[in-house]
């Protein structure tokens, strides 16, 4: 951890000293935003068979694909050259970040399926599991329960209290120290 922090400290001072414009920064993070964070916010809000371990993937294999897209604003030049690249002038009409990003999602999408079914199918021991990225069946049916047992306590309710959308439904315990205390006054 300590090694991490001392190389993201020397490489932000590398970043501040070479890039002498504000705008240019800011241009820089909104795309890396949009390339490596934007495909992992998606995944994690709409897909629910997304786990970490595509996540990690997608996030490494979009930043080594934004990298070697290249950028002028840092003064790397393009190592993967996308379509109707030109040579002369180290440009790249391709949207080549959309590009990076979409494939930073499929990575995340298949990457996920992949180890979801390892995982399930028993083709890896859940002991490989050191992330504990992936939801197990039990787990699941626990959540399951869960919200079948709260489905159930709210139709055993009485009549009139069913109607009370602001009602806070306490635990047994307290309701019945609390009606206890309301009788003695």
């Amino acid at each position: 951890m300590r090694v991490f922090m001392i190389l993201m400290a020397i490489l932000t001072t590398v970043l501040a000293i070479k890039i002498t414009s504000i705008f240019t920064l800011t241009i820089l993070c909104s795309d890396l935003i949009y390339v490596i964070l934007f495909p992992q916010l998606t995944s994690v809000l709409f897909v629910d068979a997304a786990n970490i371990y595509g996540s990690i993937t997608g996030y490494v294999l979009g930043l080594i694909i934004r990298v070697l897209s290249g950028e002028s604003m840092l003064g790397l030049r393009a190592v993967l050259r996308w379509p109707w690249y030109e040579a002369e002038t180290d440009f790249q009409p391709f949207p080549y970040r959309t590009s990076s990003m979409l494939i930073s999602m499929f990575t995340i999408l298949l990457v996920s399926h992949i180890t979801n079914v390892a995982f399930r199918a028993g083709w890896l021991p859940r002991r490989f599991d050191v992330l504990s990225g992936i939801v197990w069946h039990s787990e699941s049916k626990c959540k399951e329960y869960a919200d079948e047992q709260r489905s159930v306590e709210i139709q055993n309710l009485p009549i009139d209290t069913k109607e009370n959308i602001a009602l806070e439904i306490l635990p047994r315990q307290m309701v019945e120290i609390n009606e206890s205390d309301n009788g003695d006054t």
